[in-house]
């Protein structure tokens, strides 16, 4: 009896051994059992071998991984799991993702600044510009009627239909017009049914009509007007210059037309030298901006009028004048009307039209001359134009 009762407070305390050695297990167990379920049993999160890292043991056939492992064995599996990867058509990924904005990389070009005064031509342009200039004293309509000094003349508007006539035999593209008075101006609207621009035409006043520029503007569209007052007998009066541009080939011209004064009042001679002074420092004005330059007009002299404005401004004749370092060189007939035209004017087929002055259409002889300008689209400074491959900017030429 008394082994026998010895014995049980062992079993006793073993039993009771046992039954807190196996609530520890499971204490242990349910946890590791969980994370394993959270590492293999999970649609987001998926374990992936990074091929490098130390493998993870699989589990026999038919044996869960809680079953194939102790406790410390899943806690250190746990700790040293291969990193994982997310799939993006997961809807917990997409929901994250929406929160935040990708943001394309901006790429910055640097701006392209056009220099002043360049021309927009087409692509390609490569067609010089040729057209027909004239210079015409068309006769004030005033100096023949009512028994002007002039009174064997017709009248002002039956000399302008002839000249129009002219015109269109000449094949004038652009003129020069001095006495161009108000009457006649109306006669030219008149017969040329609005197919000519003028300036300044009746915009500055009785006075400034006088001195216009004429073109066709199936040829040439107007860029910008201005006048000078130029000394004129007692007054300054404002004449014109234009920039016009050739609808064919894009090219830009300017053209100035002038009259100065005549002895009619006694002598005029410092009245010319002071217009001619400010005439010239147009031009170089012109010149220095990049542009080619014509200039038209009744002079009231002949080549001492060339010699001294050459000398001031890159001014060559349509009738062959020319400067040649200090001397000026004249062609064998002169007349006190003027083409001139700067470096970049080739002139050509200079012609002075006697009928003029034989059928009375006016005191002066009209002059014309074909004019050609190179091929602006040649110039290596063009730049392509910013917003519009078929066109180019370029210097519009000197």
């Amino acid at each position: 009896m008394g082994t026998h009762a010895a014995r049980d407070p062992r079993r006793a305390q073993d039993r009771a051994r046992g039954r807190a050695s196996r609530r520890a297990g499971l204490l242990v167990a349910v946890p590791a059992t969980l994370i394993a379920i959270g590492l293999y049993g999970s649609n987001v999160l998926t374990p992936v071998s990074s091929g490098t890292g130390p493998e993870v043991p699989e589990a026999a056939p038919g044996v869960s991984p809680t079953q194939s492992r102790g406790p410390a064995d899943l806690g250190r599996a746990a700790e040293t799991s291969p990193p994982v990867v997310t799939s993006r058509s997961d809807p917990l990924v997409r929901k994250e993702a929406r929160r935040f904005r990708i943001v394309k990389p901006t790429h910055f070009k640097e701006k392209v600044v056009i220099p002043a005064g360049f021309v927009r031509l087409p692509v390609g342009s490569k067609d010089a510009t040729s057209f027909t200039v004239a210079s015409f004293n068309v006769l004030g309509a005033s100096h023949t009627s009512g028994g002007g000094d002039k009174a064997r003349f017709a009248s002002g508007a039956a000399r302008m239909r002839t000249t129009v006539g002219l015109f269109r035999y000449h094949n004038v593209s652009v003129a020069g017009l001095q006495e161009f008075q108000a009457s006649q101006l109306a006669s030219f609207h008149g017969l040329t049914g609005g197919s000519w621009g003028v300036y300044p035409g009746m915009a500055l006043g009785n006075q400034p009509v006088q001195n216009s520029i004429v073109w066709r503007t199936s040829d040439w569209t107007l860029v910008r007007a201005q006048s000078t007052p130029i000394p004129y007998f007692r007054a300054r009066v404002p004449m014109p210059q234009v920039l016009l541009r050739n609808v064919h080939t894009g090219r830009e011209v300017w053209f100035a037309n002038f009259h100065n004064p005549a002895d009619k009042y006694g002598a005029a001679q410092g009245a010319r030298n002071a217009a001619t002074a400010i005439e010239a420092s147009l031009v170089r004005g012109f010149v220095a901006s990049g542009y080619p330059v014509i200039v038209t007009g009744d002079m009231n002299e002949r080549e001492s009028f060339f010699c001294r404005i050459s000398a001031a401004a890159p001014l060559h004749g349509a009738n062959g004048a020319y400067r040649s370092g200090s001397s000026c060189r004249n062609a064998g007939r002169t007349a006190v009307d003027w083409i001139l035209g700067t470096t970049s004017v080739q002139f050509s087929n200079y012609a002075l039209d006697e009928s003029t002055v034989s059928r009375r259409i006016s005191d002066h002889y009209m002059i014309r001359s074909g004019v050609t300008l190179a091929p602006a689209g040649n110039d290596k400074a063009c730049i392509p134009a910013p917003k519009d491959k078929a066109f180019i900017w370029c210097p519009p030429g000197g």
